[in-house]
């Protein structure tokens, strides 16, 4: 009877420190809501100041041109009767001839061929060669690096020629996305700012760091950390001429030369201004909606189309929806829709494929009609 009632009090006692935790996390961050300004942003030498307690609401610069894209389920993989996928994460594809999905269950990337059959599987849990403990898997578009794995637990990124066959790995570094020319360099965006303040880096193989690129963020007067991984979390790609970055929380493309200067901004057909970032209760949050979609959610680039995809924010509203740009002339082309009511956990799009996980870890690949041009 005395150990269950030490047993009790135990409990008692662990409940109230946890409560009392929860209530002076409450208060802090409660607090820092009313502190004024969250980051500043300098584009083209002009400041624009964002605050935590300035509301903006969503809206649109423009109306947009939007296109229903017919589509048909081509397969399906995942749920309770898959003993092979257990908890798909992310899925990536080269050319659709075969399928990459991290599986969060077993800390393995599972290959698949173009109907959905399953081929093989690499990796374990661990922290040596070959093992993940967090996995995000990146295609790149060079002749002799073919995929990087990003672990940001382990702090390394994994190149791989194939599944197969590991070429490089990075130590002590953790990144958003990473991205090889043809110079066999390699650009990191990097979820924290460095000692020089760039948050894109470049890298050689031999690990050492070329230069950091110019900083157009300033944080100075930033007080909660967690603010800047949300801040510059995004996409970074790379063409002949320049290096794309798109974040996901600002309506704005930014393009840097190879010298690691910004040359040019552009806005996206959202709305100009750039959404609120705030505080609630104990954690850390952000508002960033077009009416009821997320924005920016993936971000892919096809035969010189970029596409910008948005989600639903709830499964009941329904239909993703692409943006599409020109990357020579950054001009707005249309916005493709498909009608699916799904909440989406990871989506990819390839000319003639839409992939997509849902929040039931299902895997869904739809063949798709690309609209007839004018």
């Amino acid at each position: 009877m005395k150990i269950k009632t030490k047993i009790l009090i135990i409990v008692l006692l662990v409940f109230i420190a946890a409560f009392s935790a929860m209530i002076l996390l409450h208060v802090f961050y409660s607090k820092q809501k009313h502190l004024g300004t969250a980051f500043i942003i300098n584009i083209n030498n002009k400041e624009n100041v964002i605050n935590y307690n300035k509301i903006i609401p969503p809206s649109l610069k423009r109306a947009r041109d939007i296109k229903e894209i017919p589509y048909k389920l081509k397969f399906s993989l995942g749920g309770l009767a898959d003993s092979v996928l257990l908890l798909p994460g992310q899925l990536r594809t080269i050319n659709d001839k075969y399928l990459y999905i991290t599986d969060f269950g077993d800390f393995k990337i599972k290959t698949y061929d173009s109907l959905g059959n399953y081929i093989k599987q690499v990796g374990r849990k661990g922290k040596g060669p070959g093992e993940f403990l967090n996995l995000q898997i990146v295609m790149l578009s060079n002749n002799n690096y073919k995929f990087a794995v990003i672990d940001n637990r382990i702090r390394r990124i994994s190149f791989f020629s194939n599944l197969d066959t590991l070429i490089y790995n990075t130590e002590n570094i953790a990144t958003f996305d990473v991205a090889v020319n043809n110079n066999q360099n390699f650009f990191l965006l990097q979820n924290l700012m460095k000692e020089n303040g760039s948050f894109i880096s470049e890298y050689n193989f031999s690990g050492k760091k070329i230069k950091g690129f110019e900083n157009i963020f300033d944080f100075s007067k930033i007080s909660i950390l967690p603010l800047i991984s949300i801040i510059l979390n995004g996409k970074i790609f790379l063409t002949n001429d320049y290096l794309i970055y798109v974040p996901v929380l600002l309506n704005k493309i930014f393009l840097f030369d190879f010298k690691g200067k910004l040359i040019r901004t552009i806005s996206t057909i959202d709305d100009d201004r750039i959404p609120e970032l705030y505080v609630t209760g104990y954690r850390t949050d952000y508002k960033r909606l077009w009416n009821k979609y997320i924005l920016n959610f993936n971000v892919i680039i096809i035969n010189k189309v970029m596409y910008i995809v948005s989600i639903p924010a709830r499964k009941k509203f329904g239909g993703i929806v692409l943006d599409r740009y020109d990357i020579n002339s950054w001009k707005y082309i249309d916005s493709w829709r498909f009608d699916i009511d799904k909440k989406v956990g990871d989506i990819f799009l390839t000319k003639n494929r839409l992939y997509l996980i849902d929040s039931k870890f299902k895997v869904s690949v739809y063949d798709y009609d690309v609209p007839a041009k004018k």
